[in-house]
């Protein structure tokens, strides 16, 4: 199965950017404004998602990728981004980092797990 490890520090200006998970419905929710090429995304789909405020912290909050969709976010060097859907899982909470993990590493990259 494959996964990625996100930094979602919860700064102000992570949450305008979408990088906070939020709720669609029930316990699907979404999250906007990451930097990945469409074949990534779908490579992800069916996969996990977790959020960490720090690599050396364990993650926050997660889910199954259920989709992802484009959206555009004006106030940054790359506009074009991705909003993943995902369910949330308990497995997704308290998970070490694994992957990618030098000192401006905001993503694991995509790993197997």
């Amino acid at each position: 199965m494959k996964a990625v490890h996100l930094i979602c520090k919860g700064t102000p200006e992570n949450k305008q950017n979408g990088l906070e998970p939020k709720r669609i419905e029930g316990d699907i929710y979404s999250s906007r404004g990451w930097n990945f090429s469409g074949d990534e995304a779908d490579s992800l789909v069916g996969g996990m998602i977790y959020f960490h405020r720090t690599k050396a912290n364990l993650s926050f909050f997660g889910g199954k990728i259920k989709g992802w969709e484009w959206t555009v976010s004006d106030d940054v060097a790359r506009p074009n981004r991705i909003r993943f859907i995902f369910e949330r899982k308990d497995a997704g909470k308290y998970q070490k980092w694994r992957g990618q993990d030098h000192t401006r590493a905001w993503t694991s990259r995509i790993i197997d797990i």
